[in-house]
C-alpha cells in the first residue's frame, strides 16, 4: 500500500488550552485502567549493559543504574547513601557488613563518563517483577549524549580530590522527578516563548505498518531553546493504544499540549519511537527547497490496516 501524506499547516494559530496540569504525567486525561507509554527522552546507543552487579539503562539526557537487592529483604531506605558531584557518584551502605557494601560501592561508584545536574538527580526503592527490592539512581546528564558506559574510574579514595562540591541525594519516594526542573527550564527560556511560533507545521503519512508524524520547528527558535536545554528535555509524549498527547516542557502547562486526542486505529504504544530529524520541503512557485529541524514520532499499528490519523492540535491547528 502507498503512503499517504498530509499537511497541516499553521494557518489556523491560536494558544488555547485542553488541560492543566503541571508537568507530572497527566493522569486524568487517560482512563486508568488501560495502560499509558510515557516517553520523556530519546534513545542512546548502547541502550544498556552491566556494570558489576547493577544493570543500567541510558536515554541521551539520563542514565539509570539499578542494584537488584536479592536477600535484603529487610534493608530500609534510610540505610542508603547516595551522595553525587557533577562528575562522580558514591552509593553506600554503613549498616550492613564491610563486604556488602564494597560490593555495593563496586557497582554503583565511579567517576562518571560525563558531567550530571546533581540536583536533577535521584534515587528510591523499587521492586521488580518478581517482588525483589532494587535500589533504582537516575543520573540527569547536563548534554545531551551516548556514553559507552557509566563509568570511566573509580573513586579516588579522598572524594576531594574530585570535587569539593558533592551533594548528598535525598530519597524520592515515588521515583518521579520534581516538576521544580521543567519550572527552572521555563525559567531560562523566559515568557516571551511562543509555542505557537515554535511549531511551523505538521506533516503526517503511512504506510501498511507505520504512522509518522512530523512537527517542523522554527530553527531559530530551536537554536535558542538549544543554547539553554537539552533536546532531550523539551518535550513529553503519552500514548495509549488509540490516544495521543504530546506536550513541550518549555512552556508552563497551562500553554504546554501541542496534540492532543484519539487516533483513527489502534497502535502498540511500547513500540513507539520519537527522534529529533530534518525534513526538506518541496519547492514551492520557484523557491528552493526549505529543510527544517523536525521532531519525528513513528507509531507502530496494532494491525495492519488503512488508520486515519485523528487528533486535536490544540497550540497549531484543529484537526479532526
Amino acid at each position: 500500500m502507498m503512503s499517504r501524506p498530509s499537511t497541516r499547516s499553521a494557518g489556523n494559530l491560536h494558544g488555547q488550552s485542553c488541560v492543566d496540569w503541571e508537568h507530572q504525567p497527566p493522569e486524568n486525561n487517560f482512563d486508568l485502567s488501560v495502560q499509558v507509554v510515557r516517553l520523556r527522552d530519546f534513545r542512546a546507543s548502547p541502550a544498556s549493559g552491566r556494570t558489576g552487579t547493577a544493570m543500567w539503562q541510558q536515554a541521551m539526557g539520563s542514565m539509570v543504574l539499578r542494584y537488584p537487592l536479592r536477600g535484603w529483604e529487610d534493608v530500609n531506605a534510610s540505610e542508603f547513601q547516595v551522595k553525587v558531584c557533577e562528575c562522580g557518584l558514591l552509593v553506600s551502605i554503613a549498616s550492613r557488613s564491610e563486604a556488602l557494601d564494597q560490593m555495593l560501592r563496586s557497582s554503583l561508584s565511579g567517576v562518571l563518563q560525563e558531567e550530571i545536574l546533581p540536583r536533577a538527580s535521584l534515587w528510591y526503592l523499587e521492586e521488580d517483577d518478581c517482588g525483589q527490592k532494587v535500589l533504582t539512581v537516575r543520573l540527569c546528564k547536563a548534554k545531551d549524549g551516548s556514553w559507552p558506559k557509566p563509568f570511566v574510574a573509580p573513586l579516588p579514595s579522598n572524594l576531594a580530590d574530585l570535587s569539593a562540591d558533592w551533594l548528598k541525594l535525598p530519597l524520592s519516594p515515588n521515583g518521579q522527578v520534581d516538576v521544580e526542573e521543567d519550572r527552572d527550564i521555563q525559567g531560562t527560556i523566559g515568557q516571551a516563548f511562543s509555542l505557537v511560533s515554535f511549531v511551523e507545521r505538521i506533516v503526517d503519512e503511512q504506510s501498511e505498518e507505520i504512522v509518522t508524524l512530523r512537527l517542523l520547528l522554527n530553527p531559530k527558535l530551536l537554536d535558542e531553546a538549544r543554547a539553554v536545554v537539552p533536546m532531550s528535555r523539551m518535550w513529553g509524549l503519552d500514548l495509549t493504544q488509540d490516544e495521543l498527547q504530546l506536550f513541550s516542557r518549555l512552556v508552563p502547562s497551562a500553554d504546554a499540549m501541542v496534540l492532543a486526542g484519539k487516533l483513527g486505529g489502534r497502535i502498540d504504544p511500547s513500540k513507539t519511537h520519537w527522534s529529533m530529524s530534518k525534513v526538506t520541503l518541496a519547492a514551492e512557485g520557484g523557491q528552493r527547497p526549505v529543510t527544517r529541524p523536525a521532531l519525528e514520532i513513528q507509531l507502530v499499528k496494532a494491525c495492519l490496516l488503512e488508520c486515519d490519523v485523528m487528533y486535536v492540535c490544540v497550540c497549531v491547528c484543529v484537526c479532526v
